[in-house]
């Protein structure tokens, strides 16, 4: 019986999801620096959406500064 070789496993499975939360301000800072865009995600829910769409507009320039009540702090789990 021959071994199993396994090579770039990541890539087998391309409809993998993963589920992240991460900081407003670690989203625009990944907006800002290209690393990641609106196309490469989507929002779960409306609060998440507004939030992102104010913070695309900040990335560029276009918008003010976050308002706490489009993207409040994350709670305590």
């Amino acid at each position: 019986m021959q071994p199993l070789k396994i090579v770039n496993a990541y890539h087998l499975d391309i409809k993998r999801q993963v589920r992240l939360e991460l900081s407003a301000d670690t989203l625009l800072r990944l907006l800002k620096s290209g690393e990641v865009t609106v196309c490469g995600f989507r929002c779960l829910d409306r609060a998440s959406k507004q939030c992102v769409r104010q913070l695309l507009l900040d990335s560029v320039g276009h918008g003010p500064r976050l308002s706490s009540d489009l993207c409040p702090a994350p709670t305590q789990r």
